[in-house]
Parts: C-alpha cells; structure tokens; sequence
C-alpha cells in the first residue's frame, strides 16, 4: 500500500474506487492499479482531485498494484462492504496543493 495518483476524465467514482487494467513485463505481466479513498477524521473517506484543465483530473489515494486476480476480487469486495452507504467526500486542490473546495458524493 502506498500513495497514488490517477489520471481520468471524470473524478466521480460510483463504486467509491478507481480500477485500471494494464499489462507490463516488469511487474510479471498482467496486474491491476487500485485506487481506493484516504482515510480522515471520523472515518472520512476521501479523494485528493486536481484539475488538469484539460478536460481530465488527477485523482490521489490509497494504491495498489494487484498482479493476482483473486486478491484483485478479495481487495474489491473488501472496499465494497467497507464503503457501502458511505459517502466519498473529493477535496479539490490547487496547484499548491492547498484544499479549495470539499464535495461530497452520495452513498
């Protein structure tokens, strides 16, 4: 586990997580980048997201990199009970990456 950035067109996520498919050698082939909300105060479940300007945004979270399909299913059930009927709550930074506006996304 550690930090990671995602880039994406649209930073609502309706499954509270971010998930891509990828292939490369060097990690052994296949494997999945998860990318799930940060914890905060009260069990705040949060996204950092700035705004590319591009049309796209840099979503920060909680990373993995999962190269084993059934830890990929385990990890996602594992976030869907933990995140279901909870809101995710998106702090939209800036370029400094100071906290300019909170969101909060309906459970």
């Amino acid at each position: 586990m550690g930090s990671g950035t995602m880039s994406c067109k649209s930073y609502i996520t309706k499954r509270g997580y971010y998930l891509a498919y990828d292939y490369d050698e060097k990690v052994g082939g296949e494997f999945w980048f998860l990318l799930l909300p940060l914890y905060g105060n009260n069990g705040e479940r949060f996204f950092y997201v700035k705004d590319n300007f591009n049309g796209s945004f840099t979503v920060e979270g909680e990373c993995y990199i999962i190269t084993n399909k059934e830890a990929l299913r385990r990890y996602i059930a594992d976030a869907g009970k933990e995140l279901k009927g909870k809101p995710v709550w998106y702090y939209h930074t800036d370029e400094k990456g100071q906290i300019i506006r909170k969101e909060k996304s309906a459970p």
